[in-house]
């Protein structure tokens, strides 16, 4: 005996067969859902992977404007391109999340292969340690009383304070306190953008033939320079402060001036090395405007032989210092030759200001050492 057909199918009365149409609707819809989450997932993907795998495709990332941002986010973007891998898993769409892997495994790889300061062992030298302490403090803001409890927090051997405005200037050229303290200083005339100042408790040399000069430092464009010399022995220190990329024409003038100042730390370094007999230990800190994955910071570590001393793991961002990490990137640094040892590193609240100071605790290597 044979069995009805289904509901679904019955005959038209010409020999045909027709389907329900819920149920063919229901399939429509389904394909229809497959192929919208294979979209958006491939969207995702591509839109993820993309600030990370654009800068590998130019030849010279560094050069050009957008290339250069996207290196600076190579942090950021591995986050969001992990994010992308696991909403293509949850999907089951695996080809995208194999991009996504990809491209996280190229933005790791970058952030990995920033050349870092080694930590320095337990129970290093402290005649060999010198305390560093770097702020953009913003023309706007007003820390007068607050900028000398940070300085006494600190107790830093050199400070760079970018951009104060002139209640801060007053501050530090009226309270004996600080003249006390750091009363070797490079200290402007005017204040606002444009202008840095420098306290140190050593003696700041800046001219040649070498001889003290407590009051000045050599100033060229956004750079301000002295060699440093105390018990600890001697380095070259630079404060650095590049316009902002907040336009290609911005960021264009920002290279300039980094490639002008690399030029005067070099011929700077080599008089030092002329009278020495040995090449100096150099510190650069200040403002960078780009991270340690960006153009900037790489063009002043491959050029001077520089290296990171923020740590791969643990260090906050400075800017804004109103969002955590990965929201606030970390523009704001100290660089150090190799051989330089970090003993601490460690991001400093400033009262009014978008960004955070960096205060770090640097090891000099013994003299003739590595």
């Amino acid at each position: 005996m044979t069995a009805a057909p289904p509901e679904s199918l019955k005959p038209t009365g010409e020999g045909q067969v027709s389907v329900r149409p819920e149920v063919g609707a229901a399939e429509v819809a389904k394909t229809r859902r497959s192929v919208l989450v294979t979209v958006v997932v491939w969207v995702i993907a591509v839109a993820a992977s993309g600030p990370l795998v654009l800068p590998a495709l130019v030849p010279t990332p560094d050069e050009y404007f957008v290339t250069a941002l996207l290196l600076a986010l190579t942090a950021q973007a591995v986050i969001g391109v992990l994010v992308g891998a696991l909403a293509s898993s949850v999907a089951r769409r695996w080809a995208a999340a194999l991009v996504c892997v990809s491209a996280a495994m190229l933005g790791l790889g970058r952030v990995a292969g920033v050349p870092r300061a080694e930590a320095a062992p337990a129970g290093s030298s402290a005649e060999r340690v010198v305390r560093v302490l770097t702020m953009n403090v913003r023309p706007q803001n007003s820390i007068g009383p607050e900028m000398g409890a940070i300085l006494r927090e600190f107790d830093p051997d050199v400070a760079f304070f970018v951009e104060p405005n002139w209640e801060t200037v007053e501050l530090l050229r009226a309270d004996s306190s600080v003249r006390e303290r750091w009363p070797h200083a490079h200290v402007p005339d005017r204040a606002g953008p444009g202008f840095a100042v420098i306290l140190s408790k050593h003696e700041q040399w800046a001219g040649w033939p070498r001889r003290p000069n407590p009051g000045r430092a050599l100033v060229g464009g956004r750079l301000r320079l002295a060699e440093i010399r105390g018990a600890f022995g001697t380095f070259v220190f630079g404060g650095t402060f590049p316009e902002s990329p907040k336009s290609p024409e911005r960021w264009a003038r920002g290279q300039e001036r980094l490639r002008d100042a690399i030029e005067k730390v070099r011929a700077f370094a080599a008089k030092v090395e002329e009278e020495d007999g040995a090449p100096p230990v150099i510190v650069i800190a200040g403002d960078m405007n780009d991270t340690p994955t960006g153009a900037r910071r790489r063009m002043l570590e491959r050029a001077l032989d520089l290296v990171e001393t923020k740590p791969l793991w643990g260090g906050a961002g400075t800017w804004p210092s109103a969002l955590p990490w990965p929201m606030s990137v970390s523009i704001d640094a100290v660089l150090v030759s190799r051989g330089v040892r970090v003993r601490e590193w460690r991001t400093v609240p400033i009262p009014g200001s978008d960004h955070h100071g960096v205060y770090v605790e640097l090891v000099l290597p013994e003299p003739g050492g590595e």
